[in-house]
């Protein structure tokens, strides 16, 4: 199955510290999907890490502004 991420509200751009939150979904049924690893890379190195809840929603807090990489993950998908 796919995972269609969709980042609810991206703050992290052209101020200080901000946050970047979000839902992962079954893009099959659009149920949600807790447990998936969330992380944005910068240069190919993990630089924020969260974790889904019951509802399929992630939050990171203090994401410096720049140019990520979101790769997502969940076994036995």
């Amino acid at each position: 199955m796919k995972l269609v991420w969709a980042v609810l509200c991206v703050c992290a751009a052209v101020f200080a510290q901000s946050g970047v939150e979000g839902a992962v979904v079954n893009a099959s049924s659009g149920a949600p999907l807790p447990g998936v690893s969330v992380q944005l890379l910068r240069r190919g190195n993990a630089a924020y890490r969260a974790t889904t809840d019951d509802q399929g929603r992630f939050h990171l807090d203090g994401v410096e502004p720049g140019t990520y990489t979101a790769e997502y993950y969940k076994l036995a998908f």
